[in-house]
């Protein structure tokens, strides 16, 4: 048996049979996208975000100059043959392709016939040969329809959906690029992940510190209540132990059954034994202040 776990922001924080969803269901019926042979970015059904790469120069200033064009296509060349998963799979194995070519969103603004476009003012904006360029360009300017200077450039690298091999290369792909260092460019990554990485790295980090602070909570409270003689039948802290014990036991023991039935693991769960055992805290002071009020305690003084 092994547990597995679901971190799809999709699956976890969609309504089940929403409208959306239905919806969805009946255009993947009606039409057919092929993405290893005729991707259309604008033509998509699933929630598909590619793998976006931004670079601004550590100066901030026009990115529109050779050197860092050249420090751009090493980079792109870098992410395309050196990032790798499984046997050497790399990512023209697993890329969208349109007419046999892998589809990088914004990749002729690195070609050598751009820039000297560029150098001539042929480059004209914000429609370039058929083309809005300012989806790829960041606080671009021009002067009378023509390209004269940005400080953003942006390429998006399509990958299969679906595709398990895909999402091994994006986990690469974090890892590689968040260690990479330019000596002349700022680079910003983003992939179809990344809001689910984020989101399970805040939940994870608010388990921990939960976690932590109970521990000491409990601990305090067991030396605290454990006197010089122990009385395993009239001391009513065991009661409290016990009840701490048996929420230990009862998620373990559904981590089990899960395992057992196929079930996948969130993380939201990691924070239900702590909720449980503050609830077994609630019930705890509630039977308390019942016993006060039936044995004549300070609620009675308010009777006449």
């Amino acid at each position: 048996m092994q547990l597995k776990s679901e971190g799809s922001t999709e699956v976890l924080y969609t309504p089940m049979n929403s409208q959306a969803s239905k919806d969805r269901g009946k255009a993947r019926q009606l039409f057919t996208l092929d993405y290893k042979e005729n991707f259309d970015a604008l033509s998509q059904i699933e929630i598909s975000q590619p793998v976006d790469v931004m670079f601004r120069t550590k100066s901030e200033e026009n990115i529109l100059q050779k050197k860092y064009f050249d420090e751009i296509k090493a980079i792109d060349a870098f992410i395309r043959q050196s990032i790798s998963v499984q046997s050497n799979v790399t990512f023209d194995d697993i890329c969208a392709r349109f007419q046999g070519f892998c589809v990088v969103s914004g990749e002729s603004l690195i070609a050598d016939s751009f820039l000297d476009a560029l150098n001539r003012d042929e480059v004209t904006f914000p429609v370039y040969v058929m083309n809005d360029i300012s989806l790829h360009l960041g606080d671009a300017r021009s002067r009378n329809g023509t390209l004269k200077s940005t400080r953003l450039v942006r390429l998006q690298y399509n990958l299969l959906i679906k595709n398990d091999t895909s999402a091994l290369w994006e986990r690469e792909f974090i890892d590689q690029m968040t260690d990479y260092q330019s000596s002349l460019l700022d680079i910003a990554i983003s992939t179809s992940q990344s809001l689910d990485i984020e989101l399970d790295s805040n939940v994870s980090g608010d388990i921990l510190w939960i976690s932590l602070t109970f521990t000491i909570m409990l601990t305090y409270a067991s030396l605290a209540t454990t006197g010089n003689r122990i009385n395993c039948i009239a001391d009513r802290s065991n009661l409290g132990r016990a009840g701490v014990l048996a929420t230990v036991l009862a998620i373990l023991g559904s981590f089990g059954l899960t395992s057992a039935t196929g079930l996948k693991y969130v993380a939201l769960v990691g924070v239900m034994p702590f909720l449980i055992v503050g609830e077994l805290s609630n019930v705890h002071r509630y039977q308390r202040g019942s016993r006060k009020f039936f044995q004549g305690g300070p609620m009675h003084k308010y009777e006449k």
